[in-house]
């Protein structure tokens, strides 16, 4: 106790009033997720009044059958949840890329990732792998195994003397992306499923309209897996991102780190597609503006991202559901309204691309 007191009264100033920003930042994003997420369970399409769902939870007789906790528990809490961790995980992912690819404009959706997930789950679709595989989760599988193989290839493609060029990273991965809208567009035109159209026209648009307590349960074991094999690696990651010689100057393995770290990207992505379709840019958004509020550890900034990743998420879900009384907007769509200005602006203000 006493060493650790006197380490304590050695730090400096200034690492001091760093922590005690980093202590009110987590405090405010904190209090900001609980606030979403309680306006996102009373207020959507159909809204809830508080008073009535508080009088019916507290009467046993009318708590399993009641309209309000019937609608918030079956309907409501799924769907926020399930938001949240989508938003987590995406974020996650973005965090994750940006600093293995030492770029603050990477991102699952711009790098082809979350296409690539899109493309095998389509396969999985396509030829109902459900059935022929029911001890397994085909679509989360085979989701994980694009995403996996798309940052793969994006990242080889754009490694030039042993630096990412970001001409090359932006190129690849619009290049892929044409590419696996392409091979969806076919597997579609030749798959004799009936409504495969349509299906996956809607599901690549982005949304939570199939939220359940099983998509719940199929997304947070990949989520809590692939944000934790992120956040163990941080240490690494704040290394590399001053390069790979740096890196292993003070004894990071680089090449196990990053395959173990695009691993746990791929993981964190395809839970996502898998449940949700194709989001676009929630990992590049949140990781950047936590960046600039927190800084560029990423002992915190992983951390940081999913927690600002869900509020984010559970947010853009609860406008999608609620600007338009008799329909609702994929979110996805909401999200690159947000998402395409964003990064135009990242293009035209950023002289030094590199962190």
């Amino acid at each position: 106790m006493a060493g650790i007191m006197e380490e304590r009264e050695n730090e400096c100033p200034g690492e001091q009033i760093r922590r005690g920003r980093t202590a009110v930042i987590f405090a405010g994003l904190g209090l900001l997720l609980l606030a979403v997420f309680s306006v996102s369970l009373l207020w959507g399409s159909a809204n809830i009044p508080w008073r009535e769902l508080a009088a019916e939870m507290g009467h046993a007789e009318t708590r399993a059958s009641g309209r309000w906790s019937e609608i918030l528990i079956n309907i409501r809490l799924p769907r926020v949840l399930l938001a949240a961790l989508v938003g987590a995980s995406l974020a996650c992912a973005g965090a994750c890329l940006q600093g293995v690819f030492r770029n603050p404009m990477a991102d699952p959706y711009i790098l082809g990732v979350s296409a690539g997930g899109a493309v095998g789950a389509t396969i999985s679709m396509a030829f109902r792998l459900d059935r022929h595989l029911p001890f397994l989760n085909p679509l989360t599988l085979f989701a994980f195994l694009g995403s996996f193989a798309t940052a793969g290839i994006v990242y080889a493609f754009s490694l030039r003397n042993g630096r990412i060029q970001v001409t090359t990273l932006l190129l690849t991965g619009l290049a892929l992306s044409a590419l696996l809208s392409a091979i969806m567009s076919f597997i579609v035109v030749v798959s004799v499923v009936e409504d495969l159209a349509q299906t996956v026209y809607f599901w690549l648009l982005g949304g939570f309209y199939r939220a359940g307590w099983k998509e719940v349960g199929q997304v947070l074991p990949a989520t809590l897996v692939g944000c934790l094999v992120i956040w163990f690696f941080s240490r690494e990651l704040n290394a590399m991102v001053l390069g790979d010689e740096t890196a292993r100057s003070v004894g990071v393995d680089v090449e196990r780190t990053k395959k173990w770290l695009l691993v746990a990207a791929a993981l964190a992505c395809a839970s996502s597609v898998s449940v949700a379709g194709i989001i676009g840019f929630v990992g590049l958004i949140t990781p950047h503006v936590v960046r600039l509020l927190i800084g560029p550890d990423h002992r915190v900034l992983v951390p940081a991202s999913a927690i600002a990743g869900a509020i984010f998420m559970m947010g853009c879900d609860t406008i999608a559901r609620s600007i338009t009384p008799k329909t609702e907007i994929p979110v996805g769509i909401l999200t690159a309204f947000l998402g395409v200005p964003f990064f135009l602006y990242l293009m035209k203000t950023s002289r030094n691309i590199y962190f």
